[in-house]
Formats: C-alpha cells, sequence, structure tokens
C-alpha cells in the first residue's frame, strides 16, 4: 500500500497536468504552475533580461494581457462590461421648412456698393404722387413717377432711392419716350441713416440697361407700401429716453392723426440722398440744402384716405390746404357707422423752399382772433394762400380772423385768441397791417412744427 506523502504526491501532479491541459481552451495563453506566462503552441521561453527587452508600446496594453496579480478563473467569458456605453449618436434634425424655416445668412452683395458721392448724384426734377392712407392700420400704400437727373460728371450705371425702413419698395420700371414701361429688377437693403426716424431707409438699387450719362433724365414709375408709425430709433441710438424721442419723433398715420414732415423727420416719399447722421452733423445741413435744391421742383399729390365714421375734412400739404370729398362706402348707413375714402387733389406746383409736409385734419379749424376792424380788409394778390373754411358757430370771418385752429380742447381757445389779439398791434408795426392769411394751428402735443403760415404745435401751450 502507497503511503500518504505518496498519494498525495500524484494528486498535486494530476492536478498540474489538468491545469496545463486546459489552458489552451481558455484563451490563447496559458500559465505555468508558478505563474508565469506562455504560449501552449510555441515552445516555452523563458524572459529575456531588461537589456534585451524592447521597449513598451505607448498605447493601452491589450485587453488579452492581464494585469499582474493571480490567474484569471477559466472558463468561457458569458459577459462583460466595461462600464456604460456611449450614448447612441443622434441623426441630425430635419432642416425646417415653410414659414419654421430660419432665414439664411445673406451672401454678400457681388456689385460694388454704392458711395455717398452716387447717391447724391441723382436729382429728382419732378414728382408725381398717388398716395391712399389707411389710418385703420397705419398703413401707406402710393406710386410714385419722378424725374431724375444726373447731376455728376460720369456716367451712372446704378441709381439709389431711399424711404422708411417700415415701407417697402414693389416694383420699379423705366416708362416716357423710348422705355414703354420696362420693369427693372428690384433689389433693397437696409441704410442706417438718421434722415428718418427709424434711424434707417429701405434703399432701392436699380441697374439701368445702359448708363445714365452725365446730365441725361430719365422717368421712373415705382410702387411701395408698408405703415407709419411713431418710432423712437435714431434718437434712441443717440442715448435718448423712449418719451423723449417720441415727443420729438411723432410722424404717423393713425385713427387720431395722419401727420408727416418729410424729409428729416419721415420718408414717406421717395428721396436720392447719402446717409445723414445728426452725431456728425451732416443731417440738418443737407435737409436745408434739399429745400433749396428742389424750391422750383413741380410736385403733384393725389391724396386718397380710407375712414370709418365722419370722414376727415381737410389736407395740408407743403402749406397747401385742400378740402376733402367723401366717397362713402354705403349712402344709407349711419354716419357714425359708415365707411368710405375722402381724396383731394393738389395740382403741379413747384415745391417751394419748404418741407414735403402733408397733414390730414379730422374737423374743420376754427376762426378765432379777429383783427381791429378797420385793417381787417381782405387781401388779394398772387402770394394770398388758401383759406380754412369757417368751422360751425359764432365767431370771425375768413376775413378777419388772424388764427385757424384745429383742436377738441375748446377750453384752450378764448385764452390762445386773447394772448394773439394782444400781441396784434405790435405785429402790424412790424409786419404790415394784414397777414396773407390766417396762421393755422394743428394741434398736437409732440415738439412744434413750423411750415409757412402752418403751426403744429399743443394749442394748451400757446396760450
Amino acid at each position: 500500500m502507497k503511503s500518504p506523502h505518496r498519494r498525495a504526491e500524484r494528486s498535486l501532479l494530476l492536478a498540474a497536468v489538468a491545469l496545463l491541459t486546459a489552458a489552451p481552451h481558455a484563451g490563447a495563453f496559458g500559465y505555468d504552475p508558478v505563474g508565469r506566462r506562455f504560449d501552449p503552441v510555441r515552445p516555452h521561453q523563458t524572459t529575456p533580461p531588461p537589456s534585451q527587452q524592447p521597449p513598451p508600446p505607448p498605447s493601452q496594453p491589450s485587453a488579452d494581457q492581464p494585469p499582474d496579480g493571480p490567474p484569471p478563473p477559466r472558463g468561457k467569458v458569458l459577459f462583460q462590461s466595461h462600464g456604460d456605453p456611449p450614448p447612441p449618436s443622434e441623426p441630425p434634425a430635419p432642416e425646417p421648412e415653410g414659414l419654421d424655416a430660419q432665414p439664411q445668412a445673406s451672401k454678400p452683395d457681388a456689385q460694388p456698393q454704392l458711395t455717398d458721392a452716387d447717391r447724391a448724384a441723382i436729382r429728382i426734377t419732378a414728382f408725381d404722387l398717388d398716395l391712399r392712407l389707411h389710418p385703420a392700420t397705419s398703413g401707406v400704400n402710393a406710386r410714385a413717377r419722378l424725374t431724375l437727373t444726373n447731376t455728376a460728371g460720369k456716367p451712372l450705371p446704378r441709381i439709389a432711392l431711399q424711404i422708411s425702413s417700415t415701407l417697402r419698395w414693389g416694383s420699379a420700371s423705366l416708362v416716357g419716350a423710348g422705355h414703354p414701361s420696362s420693369p427693372l429688377p428690384v433689389v433693397q437693403h437696409k441704410l442706417d441713416t438718421d434722415a428718418d426716424h427709424t434711424g434707417q431707409t429701405s434703399e432701392l438699387i436699380l441697374t439701368l440697361p445702359s448708363p445714365l450719362a452725365p446730365g441725361a433724365s430719365l422717368a421712373l414709375q415705382l410702387f411701395y407700401a408698408g405703415t407709419v408709425a411713431p418710432s423712437a430709433g435714431r434718437l434712441q441710438r443717440l442715448g435718448a429716453s423712449s418719451s423723449q424721442a417720441l415727443a420729438t419723433d411723432w410722424d404717423a398715420v393713425s385713427p387720431e392723426a395722419s401727420s408727416l414732415r418729410g424729409l428729416g423727420n419721415i420718408l414717406w416719399f421717395p428721396a436720392a440722398i447719402p446717409q445723414l447722421f445728426l452725431s456728425d452733423g451732416t443731417l440738418v445741413p443737407a435737409v436745408a440744402k434739399a429745400r433749396l435744391d428742389h424750391a422750383s421742383t413741380p410736385i403733384h399729390l393725389h391724396l386718397s384716405v380710407e375712414y370709418t365714421g365722419e370722414p376727415p375734412v381737410a389736407a395740408y400739404f407743403c402749406g397747401r390746404r385742400q378740402p376733402l370729398q367723401p366717397l362713402t362706402d354705403d349712402a344709407e348707413s349711419p354716419i357714425a357707422y359708415g365707411s368710405g375714402i375722402a381724396t383731394a387733389d393738389f395740382p403741379s406746383e413747384p415745391i417751394g423752399i419748404r418741407p414735403l409736409s402733408l397733414f390730414v385734419v379730422a374737423q374743420p379749424e376754427a376762426l378765432i382772433a379777429p383783427l381791429p376792424a378797420p385793417l381787417s380788409k381782405p387781401s388779394v394778390g398772387p402770394n394770398a394762400r388758401s383759406t380754412p373754411a369757417v368751422a360751425p358757430g359764432n365767431g370771425p370771418d375768413a376775413a378777419t380772423a388772424m388764427l385757424a385752429v384745429e383742436s377738441t380742447d375748446d377750453r384752450a381757445l378764448p385764452p390762445f385768441a386773447a394772448s394773439a389779439q394782444r400781441i396784434a398791434p405790435l405785429l402790424q408795426d412790424w409786419l404790415g397791417s394784414r397777414p396773407l392769411s390766417a396762421l393755422t394751428v394743428l394741434d398736437h402735443t409732440g415738439q412744434p412744427f413750423e411750415d409757412g403760415p402752418l403751426l403744429v404745435a399743443p394749442v394748451a401751450s400757446l396760450a
């Protein structure tokens, strides 16, 4: 019988043989009984001395190289984890289409940019305007037929015109002899300038079929539309508060009042001007120069005003007054609920040294502050201006009244009239026995505006 020691040695030997024979099935490598790694296919090799070992690779050790320590468990790997897997990459979201699409960044214009000299090279030598106002929506629709002249010493392949940034150009075409309404491509963009109360204009750049020679003229027909509302844009850019800016830049088309003061306030008509700014002092001199340049320029305006309820009574354009003729949509409906269009036509006439201003009067003017009786003779002569109609009620007639006031504040009229009568003798000594026409005052809470015998100001502050 074998001794227990011999049986123990045999058991250890059998365990070592089982370990060696099982290693090739556990993977590509195995371990000897003392823990050294070997390749079961190749002959066993001892580890070379450190001087003969190649340098370790910079990359991380491969997954099949176990770290130092006890041998890994034998058997087939059923599940292995190296931490949370990375989140699956989401496919890119589809590009929005239709109304949800975001505007792409515009590419730079391939055409050379216009200079201020190019903009100012064009002079408008005739205006023919057809304007339609929608006070309920602050809307404006307009057709402008202009005659343009090249005042530069070089041909102009392109011309530029500007309107308020809240208006948008619709179409442009050459008209007149040799141009039976030839459409032109419309290219427009926003241009920073203080010539308009918004602080920007919509600039139209027209490329002509052939360059406009120096001194030559052409006729254009333009359509544009949009809205006109009070804007604090340009003055807030200079640091003014919103209330301060709106008290100054109050031009608007609204149910309360339609008031458009022209270049330097609101560009409701096309203009050929350079960039102008208050900060560098270029705006005010340019406005004065434009008035001088256009003093003899003829202008015609056909005005239409949509209304609901009581129709407006008159319009003042370039200081001239014309009554508005209402055309109701339904003659049988009560006036308070009626609607229609009121129109006025201002025949072609030189502009004079004045702004292209337009004001719509909602109610008749009240004639107040009569002149002294011996001096109240009607004015005659070619310089006499149109006289407002007499408002209902008692008061002086058009021949004797010094003031024609459009206001809903009846309490402010008596002290205003008394102030005018107190200074009448002084005015007669300085300026003559009687004025050419009554001073028309339109009651407005904003900063005062004056155009010849027309004053737009708060009546209560004038008394």
